[in-house]
């Protein structure tokens, strides 16, 4: 496992860890499909996306990370 990617699930995960809040369906290379209630979905995306930055400062990169977050009702609509 990368440091990197393990830096961004552990950050994440922490935050995402009440139970009920979110589900992970699927980590591909740069990717991850998650599955949450609607009425959070919002501070689930906000989660991810300031988790590679957080990541990003961890580990001093001398590039900015960003991430983005699209919410939808199933895969097709996020992509």
């Amino acid at each position: 496992m990368e440091p990197f990617s393990f830096a961004l699930r552990l950050t994440a995960s922490t935050k995402l860890s009440r139970p009920g809040m979110a589900s992970r369906y699927a980590f591909v290379h740069d990717e991850q499909a998650l599955g949450c209630p609607p009425d959070v979905a919002d501070q689930v995306a906000s989660i991810c996306t300031t988790s590679a930055a957080m990541a990003g400062n961890y580990y001093k990169l001398r590039i900015r990370i960003d991430a983005d977050a699209q919410i939808g009702d199933n895969w097709a609509q996020v992509h």
